[in-house]
């Protein structure tokens, strides 16, 4: 039983657990706060669009970024003027999404889940 667990497959397994668990902790300790921000640009030639959106840092200073639309917005998406809500890590202002979550949470629980269930494969390959 062991074997399978310390084989190259079962260290990635382990790796991917831990890593995805250090994701998912590490986008729940940054708090982010709601800000009203504003589309001042959009591509129409990536597809999820991609906009650009100014909003206030809290420290009162007007940053931009460029963010991904994706399927928050419906098919119609954003246009430029549209006003949106635009969450902000308030110790580093300029990591922000368009949504209250992030992708590292989705990512890291992708990731912990695909460790866990190889974990699982691996015990049940070993009995």
């Amino acid at each position: 039983m062991s074997f399978f667990l310390f084989s190259p497959l079962g260290l990635i397994a382990l790796g991917l657990l831990v890593g995805g668990l250090l994701m998912v902790r590490s986008a729940l300790a940054s708090r982010r706060v709601p800000v009203p921000g504003r589309v001042v640009d959009r591509s129409w030639m990536t597809q999820p669009p991609r906009v650009t959106v100014e909003y206030p840092s809290p420290h009162g200073e007007t940053l931009s970024a460029r963010l991904s639309a994706g399927p928050i917005y419906g098919l119609r998406g954003l246009t430029v003027g549209d006003a949106v809500t635009v969450y902000v890590n308030p110790q580093r202002p300029h990591d922000v999404t368009l949504g209250p979550g992030s992708a590292t949470t989705t990512y890291g629980v992708a990731l912990a889940t695909m460790g866990a269930l190889l974990l699982l494969f691996l015990l049940r390959l070993g009995s």
